[in-house]
């Protein structure tokens, strides 16, 4: 017969090892913190991808804003959806005309780091 203290060292056992199987598998399948918004990611989007297939890039933290144009007292509607996803600074911004990207860019508040000399 097992002893209540050896079933709770089991127990114990098996609680970390099932934490540590666990956090392996997330960080084989991307469920952990990326770096989405970065210049490589940006140009992986392309006119005519879907809304989809950019958040499956960039990640589904965006915020949507609405961009249009006015010329003095001429009133042009020219509206397009524009999602942006920030991090560290960084933000991508892409329009989209009916679902369909026209356009993305990449905007940074942090200079670029200079490569050290050996």
């Amino acid at each position: 017969m097992i002893s209540a203290i050896a079933v709770g060292k089991l127990l114990r056992t098996a609680a970390v090892v099932l934490f540590g199987l666990t956090m392996l598998a997330m960080s084989l399948t991307g469920c952990q913190d990326q770096d989405r918004v970065t210049v490589e990611n940006q140009q992986r989007v392309r006119p005519g991808m879907t809304f989809e297939e950019v958040v499956d890039i960039l990640g589904p933290d965006y915020e949507k804003k609405r961009s249009g144009v006015s010329l003095g007292d001429v009133e042009v509607s020219v509206e397009h959806d524009v999602y942006v996803w920030r991090q560290d600074g960084r933000r991508i911004e892409v329009e989209f005309d009916d679902n369909v990207v026209e356009e993305s860019r990449f905007y940074s508040e942090n200079p670029p780091v200079e490569p050290e000399d050996s």
